[in-house]
């Protein structure tokens, strides 16, 4: 979040917030936030809640309800797949003990998720399937990402995972780019 709202100095950040934050409300204009730092902040908010309930367990289950709040929030103001917001706040409820109507499952046997599948194979993944809607991908024994039919990730930190970031970025570039030249050709 320092990145996005400039937030430099160590020292004061509550003041520089709010300063930043009036400012914004005011003029009404914020920074752009690329879809890559929207995902990463919204993972970042999945992993303090994992983190959250594994240190403090049951009595954290009111506080992550609070991140859950957080995420719907950030997905629908963001205009992110409402469907993986919904997943990731699924998980974080079964981790701290109580259940939420799970996501819909989406097709299993997607074009996407079987040239995504092709793509992390080449790249030396191991593709485990489809779970709850996300493409499971593990490296070394270990998952390493889970990837939604749109193309968000939750996943860990790998020089690997970014790479596939690329390949899937690169994947729905032409996908548009397809799907433009099938308009134009009408």
């Amino acid at each position: 979040m320092e990145a996005y709202w400039d937030l430099s100095d160590r020292r004061d950040r509550e003041e520089q917030f709010d300063k930043t934050l009036q400012r914004a409300v005011q003029t009404g204009r914020t920074n752009r936030i690329s879809e890559e730092q929207k995902i990463a902040a919204v993972n970042g908010l999945y992993r303090y809640a994992s983190e959250m309930v594994s240190a403090q367990g049951v009595e954290a289950a009111e506080r992550v309800k609070e991140v859950q709040a957080v995420i719907r929030e950030l997905a629908d103001g963001w205009d992110m797949d409402k469907a993986w917001a919904a997943h990731l706040c699924s998980l974080i409820g079964s981790m701290a003990g109580y259940k939420e109507q799970p996501p819909s499952e989406t097709r299993e046997e997607s074009r996407f998720f079987k040239d995504i599948s092709a793509v992390a194979e080449k790249m030396g993944f191991e593709v485990k399937g489809v779970e709850n809607g996300l493409l499971q991908l593990y490296l070394e024994g270990s998952r390493v990402a889970e990837v939604d039919e749109s193309g968000s990730m939750l996943y860990r930190p790998n020089p690997n995972v970014f790479k596939l970031m690329d390949e899937i970025e690169a994947w729905k570039s032409r996908e548009e780019n397809l799907h433009m030249q099938d308009g134009l050709q009408m």
